[in-house]
């Protein structure tokens, strides 16, 4: 296909992050992506690259800025955060994304949700109040505003599994004190089967999207490439380290006295993620998914510095 000029949502995340990587190995392919500050060290790394940044302190609701940077976009990658304050917010951001698209003229969206997206009522310890249950509420109204987008000629959804990223910061913020205490307190059970995602992964299947739409049309695909217990996760975690790292598990009594808060409610809501996940279907697709290990070598030096 010829070369695509992609509006990358969080680029200097990691997700977003993961997509512009894949597009430098495209020949001729350009990122652009909003970001607040563009003087930050991933920021001058992503320009050093080629990436097209637009400076804004206020993200997706900078209409002007958004306009700018989808000038020229053939393709858009869509991956949101959820708002603890306003979990509808990503909603109005999609919505002025997917205008200001369409607008620029860009032919082809991917957006990225999460296991489940689809059908969250089915998850362990559902219930529509909960905040994590509003979150997942609004990744589903997401999707239904992809499929349902005019002017665009194709849309694919990835729903990715549990993050390897998860145990390095940002997203450690999900585990209080897991750095200084090497302990993963979780409320999955000891048996739950946890499907996990190199981002990178991510970054292969939604440029593929781009570069394929008569592939990847009109496809909704759970990603995951290894399934994996906490205890698992753990040892190959303490190897990496040379360092005891644990996973341990919330009581029942301890799950209770949190169960206003949303990480805890995630943690139930995967125990049964994996129902959803159509292994042969990801593999279909025939791009190799990486191993936990494979991973835990590349960011190696940032699990010693997070964990020392």
């Amino acid at each position: 296909m010829s070369p695509q000029t992609v509006f990358v949502c969080g680029i200097t995340g990691t997700q977003g992050g993961a997509v512009a990587h894949r597009i430098f190995t495209k020949p001729g392919w350009v990122a652009h992506g909003l970001v607040r500050n563009p003087d930050a060290e991933t920021a001058r790394k992503l320009t050093a690259r080629g990436a097209k940044l637009f400076p804004t302190p206020d993200g997706y609701d900078d209409d002007d800025t958004l306009a700018k940077a989808m000038a020229g976009c053939t393709a858009v990658f869509i991956a949101m955060m959820p708002d603890f304050a306003d979990p509808d917010h990503e909603i109005r951001q999609v919505r002025s994304i997917l205008k200001h698209a369409r607008e620029a003229g860009a032919k082809r969206v991917v957006l990225s949700t999460s296991f489940l997206a689809d059908r969250p009522w089915e998850a362990e310890g559902w219930h529509p109040d909960k905040l994590f249950a509003k979150f997942f509420l609004a990744k589903n109204k997401l999707e239904g505003m992809v499929k349902e987008a005019s002017g665009f000629e194709s849309w694919t959804i990835l729903r990715p599994g549990f993050f390897m990223a998860n145990f390095l910061p940002p997203n450690a913020i999900m585990y209080p004190d897991i750095a200084t205490t090497r302990v993963w307190k979780t409320a999955l059970l000891p048996d739950t089967r946890v499907d996990m995602i190199d981002e990178l992964d991510i970054g292969a299947f939604a440029v593929a999207a781009i570069d394929d739409p008569g592939k990847f049309n009109k496809q909704e695909i759970e990603i995951a490439g290894q399934p994996l217990t906490p205890a698992e996760i753990a040892r190959q975690i303490s190897q990496a380290l040379g360092k005891e790292f644990k996973a341990e598990f919330y009581t029942v009594e301890e799950i209770e006295a949190q169960k206003e808060n949303p990480f805890i409610q995630g943690n139930i809501a995967a125990r049964t993620m994996s129902k959803c996940f159509n292994e042969d279907k990801a593999n279909s697709y025939g791009i190799r998914f990486g191993t936990f290990e494979e991973f835990l070598q590349r960011r190696k030096e940032d699990f010693v510095k997070f964990y020392a």
